[in-house]
């Protein structure tokens, strides 16, 4: 029966616990296997960030960003967990803040069992004005809405502010993917 070392609980294959080469050599190649099956493990998981362009809709008419509008977003898949931030900023003409709540998109479709509890968080700014928010971004359906919790105010053509040049979104979520 094989001796357990109290580090990461390796079998010392000669049983006893002398310290020896043969024995120290054994548990290196063990270690070595579990580093191995790690690194697999990682690798399957899609563990690198990726580009994405982030959008904006709305219940009723989606806002129009105007020329030089700027759209980033970056992401990263562990499994069906999703990591993702983004940014839109309106550009310096022709921008029109559409009408309804605002939808927040996602880089990858959401599973249906997110519920209604906050995956993520979203801020906006006017241009040159300060940062409002954070406001808890909640599913539904296959996008984000940014909600105003200390007014039950959805995040909008007209809350916190009426959008126009140079106003931004920045948002970040943590979800669990549909696949």
């Amino acid at each position: 029966m094989p001796v357990y070392t109290p580090f990461l609980h390796l079998a010392k294959p000669g049983g006893g616990s002398s310290g020896t080469i043969p024995d120290e050599t054994a548990d290196i190649d063990v270690l070595n296997g579990n580093f191995d099956a790690i690194d697999t493990w990682a690798q399957g998981m899609n563990g690198v960030w990726q580009a994405w362009t982030p959008s904006i809709g709305a219940s009723g008419t989606a806002p129009t960003l105007g020329t030089g509008a700027t759209q980033i977003g970056r992401y990263v898949k562990f499994g069906t967990t999703v990591i993702a931030q983004a940014e839109v900023i309106f550009g310096t003409s022709g921008v029109a803040a559409g009408s309804g709540n605002y939808a927040f998109s996602f880089p990858v479709p959401p599973s249906p069992n997110g519920g209604t509890l906050p995956m993520g968080e979203v801020f906006a700014a006017q241009s040159g004005g300060n940062v409002q928010g954070p406001y808890a971004l909640t599913l539904s359906g296959d996008h984000m809405v940014g909600n105003v919790t200390f007014t039950g105010t959805a995040v909008g053509n007209s809350n916190p502010f009426v959008p126009a040049a140079s106003s931004r979104y920045a948002w970040k979520m943590i979800y669990e993917s549909a696949s």
